[in-house]
């Protein structure tokens, strides 16, 4: 029997309300729930990991494949499929640090049980997970893969977007009201929002 990314994908609405359900039924005060709960973080955190190096030693051991032009640059099948995976251990790197700070500095347990819900369903659900380990491709995993690399492409897409407001206010100083050119920088912002919706 082999499990399909999309069989995956049904269970994470069940695994969220067990994950909500148990962080309203947990005493955040007992230490005993908190240990248990940072057990369960980093071992969900380590089977992800685990999972994102073979999936980095099947990339490795693959051939180079056709080669791809990404944003004028030309990149191997196995370049731009490393290039992916670098950013999601990235993820899963932050998706570690960050709730650890929480919980360190601040006692948050929520955050820890958001994460190691969140952590392997990414994962799992990415394309590579699909072609290197489950051995399917489809249109879903043509490459370049669409919106691999999640927040961090809209994070740099927006500073290229502030980048070109600039430019325009910039070119405007010169020769247009204040008002006028922030109405512009706000127009160039807003169409951001326009093309993603």
């Amino acid at each position: 029997m082999s499990i399909n990314s999309d069989q995956i994908a049904n269970f994470v609405p069940i695994i969220g309300a067990a994950v909500y359900r148990y962080v309203l039924n947990a005493d955040t005060e007992n230490p005993l729930h908190v240990q248990y709960t940072l057990n369960f973080f980093f071992l969900i955190h380590s089977l992800t990991i685990a999972v994102l190096f073979y999936c980095r030693t099947l990339i490795l051991a693959s051939n180079d494949g056709p080669t791809l032009q990404i944003q004028g640059s030309s990149l191997s099948t196995k370049q731009y499929d490393l290039s992916v995976l670098r950013n999601s251990f990235m993820l899963a790197g932050i998706s570690v640090v960050f709730p650890l700070f929480l919980f360190w500095n601040f006692g948050q347990v929520l955050p820890l049980c958001f994460s190691a819900f969140r952590a392997p369903f990414n994962a799992l659900l990415s394309p590579l997970f699909r072609i290197y380990i489950l051995k399917r491709e489809s249109n879903a995993t043509q490459r370049p893969f669409k919106g691999s690399s999640g927040g961090l492409s809209e994070l740099l897409n927006m500073k290229k977007l502030k980048k070109m407001a600039k430019e325009m206010q910039a070119e405007a100083a010169g020769n247009a009201p204040a008002h006028q050119v922030k109405a512009a920088t706000r127009k160039a912002l807003n169409k951001r929002k326009v093309v993603k919706a």
